[in-house]
């Protein structure tokens, strides 16, 4: 190999090749790239030595940038199959949560029930029906009230003339088994009103309660378990203030 000019002025001594050749084979040296050079040097804590550049082929420099960009990206796939790894132990430990937990089932679900954040496992959260539940009111008026118990569980209304009430459950469809329960509260007004409730509710007793004396407030509850056929009533009492 024909040695190439060296380049520009280096202090130190300018040593012959086979002086250069026992400095390489008795001290450590580096590759530092001038394409498509390669520069060797090495330095000692006494001395200098000169630099001794060597031509160095193209294609080999080449081969090992080529080497070296396959060991980069083989190291940034093993990153990225160790990241894999672990978002499927991830997934694997959301799959097994969820698997030990039962499935939301919301087709029978209606306005007002509640879905609560329960732990199921492996510190993962999931949702389930919860026991307690938001309802509906609606407000009465006149003297024939036809109250329509699917679209509401609390009912509220004054009255201003004697009342006949109405318990209208058509909106439920068929039931089995399900029990409607309802709230009512009457306030008085000025005049005394009577009230009067389907002949289906049975009373403590046998008999209704008394009517809610003038600007009186009385509150009841109704339930049915036999899709209104029969009512159970419970007067809870007047002269709420």
């Amino acid at each position: 190999m024909t040695k190439p000019t060296k380049p520009a002025a280096v202090d130190g001594p300018t040593l012959d090749d086979a002086a250069d050749a026992q400095l390489f084979s008795s001290k450590t040296f580096a590759w530092v790239e001038y394409t498509p050079l390669a520069v060797q040097y090495m330095a000692d804590s006494n001395d200098y030595v000169d630099l001794v550049a060597a031509a160095v082929d193209a294609d080999a420099m080449a081969t090992e940038a080529g080497r070296a960009q396959a060991v980069l990206k083989a190291g940034e796939a093993a990153d990225s199959a160790d990241e894999a790894a672990a978002s499927e132990t991830q997934a694997g430990l959301y799959a097994a949560a969820a698997g030990a937990s039962s499935p939301v089932d919301l087709t029978s679900s209606d306005f007002g029930d509640l879905l609560q954040v329960v732990d199921v496992g492996a510190g993962v959260k999931g949702l389930a029906m919860s026991s307690q539940r938001l309802e509906r009111s609606a407000s009465f008026l006149g003297g024939t009230p036809s109250l329509n118990l699917a679209a509401a569980q609390f009912h509220y209304g004054t009255l201003t003339a004697n009342t006949v009430f109405t318990f209208d459950v058509s909106g439920f469809g068929a039931l089995t088994g399900e029990v409607i329960f309802f709230v009512l509260e009457i306030t008085q007004d000025a005049t005394l009103r009577t009230i009067t409730f389907p002949a289906s509710v049975e009373w403590k007793g046998g008999a209704a309660p008394d009517v809610p004396a003038v600007g009186e407030k009385a509150v009841y509850t109704f339930a049915s378990r036999d899709l209104g056929v029969t009512w159970l009533g419970t007067f809870n009492g007047a002269e709420f203030a």
